[in-house]
């Protein structure tokens, strides 16, 4: 069965170095029990450690079943332990956070029996070796004799060809200790077993054979029992471990240290939340990167989609009602062009000639994220503005033109305001204007609108005269129901009076292009400052003008460029026109999207990269301790392969943990406390998996980074390094 062949060992030391086995020559049945002896130091444990394969060989052979075992790999010795050898350890070697039966259950996993055959075996072992009763007892406080006891048995339940015992009853009363050698006995009539004692007249009467070293050498081999002849004995076929045993090693692992596992956590949780930051920052740095100005729309935020329908024809209720209801949209705005309208607030109201205080456009206030503002509040009302500059305060009141005149003088008609709340100007592109949303459906400002898009076509009998933005004024001045002309208008209308003379005008409505007729009451207009004037109009009449026309263009409000996209795919084949004004982007803007993204991409792998080393390094304690009872599991039989899918699969499961638990407490951030920035809106089923997948193959590596060490020194050198 085994044979020992000029066996030499040597151990190197620091300028020396030491024999400890010299040219052993040694064979053994299959049914043999063999006692070995020998003075402290004479090689007795080293000679159980090269049988075992726990430990090298230099010179010489060794034969198991025939097999030659000079040239085996790291993996083929594995395979030899794990298939032929229960080792008894004179110092217990078990691992101390599993109970009495996950010690002794061990041999039997990594054997590959089935669930019900090691429960049954297990159970009869303890019996046998009299632990009854402390199966669910953890190994670390049991006293020494009962430690011993449970790597007997656990050495027993592998069910193995060759049973090797260093000292096994060293540490057990008298009593116990001969129901153990009586069990040993027992065994042996099926399978070797080699046991190493310090009292050779303690075993003698169970052993059939003594063997003496000293020195390394061997001073006496005699059989003290007829030796029986050698019969073939067919053990249980070992099996490669299952994957769900691996998971549940590594599970078992989890729960039996919770303070290791907490701390292990811990770890993956920072790492997956800086990592959750950093990636989500980039992700939404990339959505972020549409902004331009090429669109030729002045009012071109990351929130604005215009829609128009391909028929040219106005929206219907339902279609309006149906964009308010899209996934992702804040708002929408019916009279869209109302945005394109440039607003002012001259120096002084308008007062004192000489420009403006504050000039830009007109946002929405659901469109204000309440981060943003300094102070104040969102406007709940008409007549409330907030706005970005740094030259007010909350409370002031001030009048807004609408005319966009470049004089303040001849600003006719302003509307008065209350500053509710001021945004950082920092934060704005722009000088901003947000209004309730009353104010987008204000018939003055949407016939504004209409005017500063286009010119208005004024229509009397044959003649026609268009009233521009520029010369064409909205003033209480003028009585509702009354048009006033200055006389180059009336002279290319053909009307030669004007004083109280009824006209039957018609104003072409912009888009439809439809006549809308309106009897109004016409005098001239009185000469003065706004001598390039050429028309005013009360701004009820004014607005009437355009109180029936339908919207023809909207635009819908949505959350941000991430939003936008989402909305613009849905549109996609509705039969709509859909233009992303803040995606209409220069060479300029291509090539700042290009350089931000490599900039962040590479912020994003630099952060992987100290994420690795911040979890190395604190993983490194932890792991450090777990080395010892990694290195029973080698001991006992488990493969590399194998013991780096259970490593794996702990990092993997405590990564896993984290990930789900940042999740969420990211979604309740988002719908709840609102702390940190909302990233995982940004998140697509792909940017998840990626985030997934990188957590994880980080796991991989640093699982397979710490056992790398571990198998590149034989076990005993791992036990040394213990």
């Amino acid at each position: 069965m085994l044979h020992l062949k000029n066996i030499a060992k040597y151990y190197h030391e620091p300028g020396s170095v030491v024999q400890a086995l010299d040219s052993i020559n040694l064979s053994f049945s299959n049914n043999e029990f063999v006692v070995i002896t020998g003075e402290s130091g004479s090689g007795k444990s080293t000679l159980l450690n090269v049988i075992s394969g726990l430990d090298t060989y230099e010179d010489g052979e060794l034969l198991f079943m025939g097999q030659e075992t000079a040239y085996f790999s790291k993996d083929d010795w594995e395979t030899y332990r794990k298939n032929n050898i229960g080792f008894i350890f004179q110092h217990y070697n078990l691992i101390e956070s599993f109970t009495v039966f996950q010690n002794i259950e061990m041999s039997s996993i990594i054997k590959g029996m089935d669930k019900e055959a090691r429960k049954q075996r297990v159970n009869d072992l303890i019996k046998r070796v009299g632990l009854s009763g402390k199966e669910n007892q953890k190994a670390s406080p049991l006293s020494g004799g009962e430690k011993q006891r449970v790597a007997i048995a656990r050495a027993l339940a592998k069910d193995a060809p060759l049973i090797i015992a260093d000292e096994p009853t060293g540490n057990l009363d008298k009593k116990t200790g001969e129901k153990i050698l009586e069990l040993l006995k027992e065994i042996s009539k099926d399978r070797l077993v080699l046991l190493v004692s310090h009292s050779f007249e303690s075993v003698k009467p169970y052993a059939t054979r003594h063997i003496r070293l000293f020195d390394g050498e061997v001073t006496l081999d005699k059989e003290l029992t007829k030796r029986p002849e050698e019969t073939e004995v067919k053990h249980e076929t070992p099996q490669d471990m299952t994957l769900k045993n691996l998971i549940g090693l590594a599970f078992r692992n989890i729960f039996a240290t919770p303070k290791r596992s907490l701390f292990t956590l811990l770890i993956s949780l920072f790492i997956v939340i800086v990592f959750a930051g950093v990636y989500g920052s980039y992700v939404q740095q990339a959505y972020s990167l549409n902004g331009g100005t090429m669109s030729g729309i002045p009012n071109a935020t990351e929130q604005r989609i215009i829609v128009t329908r391909e028929d040219n024809k106005a929206f219907t209720d339902d279609e309006r009602t149906a964009f308010r209801e899209m996934n992702h949209v804040i708002t929408t705005i019916d009279y869209d062009i109302i945005l394109d309208l440039r607003l002012n607030i001259p120096v002084s109201n308008g007062a004192q000639r000489g420009g403006f205080r504050a000039s830009g456009h007109a946002q929405h206030a659901e469109t204000l994220s309440r981060s943003r503002l300094n102070e104040g509040r969102l406007p709940e009302s008409p007549y409330e503005v907030v706005l970005s500059g740094d030259d007010f305060e909350v409370g002031d009141r001030v009048k807004i033109d609408y005319s966009m005149r470049f004089e303040p003088e001849l600003s006719v008609y302003m509307e008065e305001y209350t500053v509710v709340g001021l945004v950082d100007s920092r934060t704005a592109f722009s000088f901003e204007f947000y209004f309730h949303e009353s104010f987008f459906d204000n018939p003055l400002s949407i016939a504004n609108a209409f005017l500063n898009r286009s010119n208005l076509p004024l229509h009397y009998n044959d003649m026609t005269f268009d009233l521009n933005f520029y010369d064409f004024a909205v003033t209480d001045e003028v009585p509702e129901g009354h048009i006033w002309l200055r006389e180059r208008a009336m002279a290319q209308l053909g009307i030669n009076e004007a004083d109280n003379q009824s006209l039957d005008a018609r104003f072409t409505e912009p888009f439809s292009q439809e006549l809308h007729t309106m009897n109004l009451t016409l005098s001239a207009a009185a000469e003065g400052p706004d001598e390039f004037i050429s028309g005013k109009m009360h701004p009820d009449t004014f607005a009437s003008i355009f109180a029936s026309i339908p919207p023809y263009q909207m635009t819908l409000i949505v959350e941000d460029s991430f939003a936008a996209e989402r909305v613009l795919s849905a549109l996609e084949g509705e039969g709509y026109n859909t233009l992303y004004p803040a995606r209409q982007a220069d060479p300029f803007t291509d090539m700042l999207r290009i350089i931000m993204s490599i900039v962040f991409g590479g912020m994003a792998l630099g952060v992987a990269f100290i994420m690795y080393f911040i979890g190395y390094i604190s993983l490194k304690n932890v792991m450090s301790a777990k080395r010892k009872d990694y290195v029973i599991l080698r001991s006992i039989g488990l493969m590399k392969k194998e013991l780096n899918l259970v490593t794996m699969f702990e990092m993997l499961i405590t990564m896993l943990i984290a990930v789900g638990v940042v999740l969420i407490a990211l979604n309740l951030n988002a719908h709840v406390f609102n702390f940190l920035p909302d990233y995982l809106r940004y998140y697509q089923f792909g940017n998840y998996l990626f985030m997934v997948i990188v957590l994880l193959a980080l796991s991989v590596f640093l699982a397979l980074r710490f056992n790398k060490r571990l198998f590149d020194i034989s076990v005993i050198s791992a036990f040394k390094e213990q």
